[in-house]
């Protein structure tokens, strides 16, 4: 058969954008065409582009389409790095001042090893929704799933969701490089996580520092929220938005990823984060998409 030369090839080819670029902020479907097929159906002498209304300056990006969320909460990151450029130095005793696996007793060690063996005994009845929550995207479903929060009538509680995970994530990965702790199953091989261990340091907790951080945000944005007041002791994270975070949290120590201490830390470190967040006089970008929230849930604000 002869080669078919690109003069001889037409393709008009629908692909899933999420496939090519992991939802880079494509729209729903991509379509590729020749040149020769774009040559045919455009004529460049007639009017290409309408003119702008009232003959001033062309919009920038049209208000009314949605961003991409998980982009857009570089938006917000950048803000949090400029309006709190201490962050660093304003955390890091919070996690200094708790020792982590790397830094235990042999005793010590040998208790946190036995908690995690008798906390293992609920695998079974919470394997579904371990393995669910393993990933951030299956994570960030059960705020979804309480609130009832569609992306789409509720962008700016979804795109709430995306900030908090974005700066917790920015924030633990920082303090997990600061200090380097051992994940359980490096410890005690005996301990026999239930999926592979991502490959970060254990200390401090990154699902539970964002998921946390998840609810803080809503509840400053959503203070009705029934049963989710803000919590002031670890022992009063067991009802409402804090009450899904803590099981998210826990759900890490039972599958084994975690020591207790990671969580707690984690638990610390975004109550302080939420106090940062809280000052009126900084992050106007952020004070404003709470007051967004408000508006799209006002059930609960």
């Amino acid at each position: 058969m002869a080669k078919l030369g690109a003069s001889n090839v037409n393709v008009n080819v629908d692909v899933n954008v999420d496939a090519l670029a992991g939802d880079s902020g494509g729209g729903s479907r991509i379509r590729f065409n020749t040149y020769r097929y774009w040559q045919q159906s455009f004529d460049p002498n007639q009017d290409m582009i309408p003119k702008p209304p009232g003959g001033g300056p062309y919009p920038g990006y049209d208000p009314l389409k949605r961003w991409n969320a998980e982009l857009k909460t570089y938006v917000y990151l950048r803000e949090f790095l400029t309006d709190a450029s201490d962050w660093f130095q304003v955390l890091k005793p919070i996690a200094d001042a708790k020792k982590n696996s790397s830094q235990m007793s042999e005793a010590e060690l040998k208790a946190a090893v036995l908690d995690l063996y008798n906390a293992a005994g609920e695998r079974e009845d919470r394997f579904a929704e371990i393995i669910d929550q393993h990933n951030g995207e299956g994570a960030i479903n059960y705020w979804l799933g309480m609130l009832m929060i569609d992306p789409a009538r509720h962008p700016n509680a979804y795109l709430l969701i995306r900030v908090a995970r974005r700066i917790g994530e920015m924030v633990v990965m920082c303090l997990k490089h600061h200090c380097n702790a051992a994940r359980p199953s490096q410890l005690c091989p005996a301990v026999l996580p239930m999926m592979d261990p991502p490959a970060t340091p254990s200390y401090p907790a990154g699902h539970a520092l964002q998921s946390y951080l998840i609810s803080y945000c809503l509840a400053r944005a959503l203070p009705k929220v029934p049963q989710s007041a803000l919590p002031t002791k670890w022992t009063d994270l067991h009802r409402g938005l804090f009450g899904l975070a803590r099981r998210v949290a826990d759900n890490r120590v039972i599958a084994g990823l975690h020591f207790e201490i990671d969580n707690e830390v984690g638990w610390l470190l975004a109550q302080k984060l939420d106090g940062l967040l809280a000052i009126g006089t900084k992050f106007p970008e952020f004070q404003a998409l709470l007051a967004e929230v408000k508006k799209e849930l006002p059930q609960y604000a």
